[in-house]
């Protein structure tokens, strides 16, 4: 477990901690669903999603250069 923690702070790992991060936001929005919450639900699945998003375009603009 104390590797684990270590890999989510690391630069050079397999474990992401931008994943993790997205499918905590998501698990909360689905919880918030089922709960009834519906205006708070749209913050956490768009924070699940576009922060991997925009991630992913900065990563691709820095490989095409």
């Amino acid at each position: 477990m104390k590797q684990f923690i270590k890999d989510l702070f690391s630069e050079n790992s397999s474990v992401s901690m931008m994943r993790l991060m997205a499918l905590i936001s998501l698990l909360i929005g689905g919880y918030l669903a089922i709960k009834g919450k519906d205006t708070s639900v749209v913050i956490f699945v768009t924070a699940a999603f576009g922060g991997k998003v925009i991630q992913k375009q900065i990563e691709t603009k820095k490989d095409q250069n």
